[in-house]
């Protein structure tokens, strides 16, 4: 019993143990790992959510530059598997999904807002041949970007 409250990490005086049976002493204990289990995973989940977040902000502001998944996580010091693990965790969608997306949202907003050329956007969008972009531009907007600038 003497084993089992040196586990739990709290200071149990005599007059507690001579008043609380063993199952409530095994109670305490199981109820006081798993709290510390609970906040481990939360510190854990928050750090890699603050990674995630900063990641996510860097893929923002270089829309227009390399992001393969071996650049970026060269930058951010983790393996590949590890950022593709964060953002399949993280935002719910895969790394290569999460930057096309983006850049579709850019280049759609420079085609008809502003009034861009498509091969301006294309490279403003990150992309360096029209004919993937056409392809991943046709795919999320079931039109080629021509169509837009009618």
């Amino acid at each position: 019993m003497l084993q089992l409250i040196a586990k739990t990490g709290s200071i149990i005086n005599y007059k507690t143990l001579n008043r609380e049976s063993y199952s409530q002493i095994c109670r305490k204990a199981i109820n006081m790992r798993t709290c510390s289990i609970i906040q481990k995973e939360k510190n854990e989940f928050r750090h890699w959510q603050r990674r995630g977040d900063k990641i996510k902000d860097y893929i923002s502001a270089n829309l227009a530059g390399d992001l393969s998944l071996a650049t970026v996580s060269q930058k951010f010091e983790l393996s590949t598997s590890t950022l593709k693990l964060i953002f399949k965790k993280y935002t719910g969608n895969s790394y290569h999904h999460h930057v096309e997306e983006l850049r579709m949202k850019k280049a759609i907003k420079l085609i008809i807002l502003e009034g861009q050329r498509v091969q301006q956007t294309m490279y403003a969008s990150g992309y360096k041949y029209r004919s993937s972009f056409n392809k991943a531009f046709k795919k999320r907007f079931k039109h080629s970007p021509g169509y837009f600038l009618k």
